[in-house]
């Protein structure tokens, strides 16, 4: 049976030692974290993305996930599409039905091609979030950092603000070495729409009214 391990490919306990540093967003990874201000910085929201997946056989499965984000700590991520996985044992299997969850304490992680759940406590002091791409924080605070880095970008992004909804959204992007970031053009929250190959939003509902 096809299992994978979502925490190493996903999930971090994640120290933000600096969220916003000169020149970049900085992520540390760590076993313990320190929650601070600028983290959890995003209205409720639903959005639909695509990523890589797990590897299977040297091939990187791509997958397009839901997350339905509520606050920093009470979140769902499910798998709703992925590409086939040709198993010897098992046929034509997909990754589909596997999610992460989140609520208060209590981490949960579910593997649809093994039907195996795992579930436990994480430290009061720890931000766990569904992606690495997918790091609440202040956009303004980062505007004034990135400064004339910044320019506008399109997008094939549909995003939502409670129903009123844009197809091809303009962003903002910056880039990091050669890989281009996009985020939501707002000037509230830093929602990311694109980066580079590795993540792409399709659409993102705002539980919130335009600006």
């Amino acid at each position: 049976m096809f299992t994978v391990s979502r925490r190493k490919r996903i999930l971090a306990f994640l120290v933000i030692a600096s969220l916003l540093s000169i020149g970049s967003v900085t992520i540390f990874i760590s076993m313990k974290s320190d929650a601070t201000a600028e983290i959890g910085y995003w209205p409720p929201l639903t959005t639909v993305y695509e990523t890589d997946g797990p590897s299977w056989n040297g091939t990187i499965i791509g997958e397009v996930h839901r997350l339905e984000y509520v606050s920093v700590t009470e979140w769902t991520d499910t798998v709703i599409e992925s590409d086939p996985i040709e198993s010897i044992a098992d046929g034509t299997i997909y990754t589909v039905g596997s999610y992460s969850l989140l609520s208060g304490s209590k981490y949960e992680e579910y593997d649809s091609t093994s039907g195996e759940t795992s579930v436990e406590e994480i430290a009061e002091d720890s931000i766990f979030v569904p992606n690495l791409f997918l790091m609440p924080f202040h956009v303004s605070e980062f505007k004034k950092t990135r400064g004339g880095d910044l320019f506008q970008a399109e997008t094939v992004s549909k995003v939502c603000y409670q129903g009123d909804c844009e197809q091809n959204s303009g962003g903002i992007s910056h880039y990091r070495g050669e890989v281009e970031w996009t985020y939501a053009d707002e000037s509230r929250w830093g929602i990311p729409l694109k980066v580079g190959d590795a993540f792409l939003v399709r659409e993102v509902q705002i539980d919130r009214p335009k600006e």
